[in-house]
């Protein structure tokens, strides 16, 4: 899907500074229950971009991963579950999926997971260096993927821009977005 011309709410994220994000922000109206989870729970989990990682969790973890786009969280939340040590960062647009993560951390009681509800390209270049254990995509969408792992590897995280983009070529072999990037920045896959 791409932007709409216009102004349109449901294309525009609370940090979005002129990017242009490709997707929709919100599907189907929330329920009470859901919708009170994000007012409620969301600014309490929301990252802060100012702050380092680190400080942002009630522990401190021994490693910080991100998960970039984690949809309805059922993944985040099954490893955040399994990795109690560990800290989480979840960086998903899609307010409906953000509504699903904030369920699952209520029902598992999980106090390792902060949450990022805007394009993530926003947060990464701030993030201090070697400050993330991992970084990972689900089912990456090439035209994220391009990009996420264009800002990793500018950052000099090489290793995680690849895996990044070997993600995103499983999925879609021929993207030319991904052979572009890759071939422009002359990295070998």
């Amino acid at each position: 899907m791409t932007r709409p011309e216009g102004n349109d709410p449901d294309f525009q994220g609370p940090h979005s500074r002129g990017l242009h994000f490709y997707g929709r922000r919100k599907g189907r109206k929330l329920r009470t229950t859901m919708q009170g989870l994000l007012d409620g729970r969301l600014p309490t989990l929301r990252y802060d971009p100012a702050a380092a990682p680190v400080v942002q969790f009630s522990h401190s973890p021994d490693d910080i991963f991100l998960e970039i786009g984690f949809g309805g969280g059922e993944n985040l939340a099954a490893v955040a579950a399994a990795r109690p040590d560990a800290g989480f960062i979840g960086a998903e647009p899609f307010i409906n999926g953000v509504a699903s993560l904030l369920r699952h951390i209520e029902d598992q009681a999980l106090s390792n997971i902060r949450i990022w509800d805007d394009d993530v390209r926003l947060i990464l270049a701030g993030m201090p260096e070697a400050c993330l254990a991992g970084a990972y995509v689900l089912f990456p969408d090439p035209e994220v993927a391009s990009h996420v792992g264009e800002v990793m590897w500018m950052m000099g995280r090489e290793e995680q821009a690849k895996e990044v983009w070997r993600g995103a070529l499983e999925n879609q072999p021929d993207s030319e977005l991904i052979q572009e990037v890759v071939e422009r920045l002359q990295v070998e896959l």
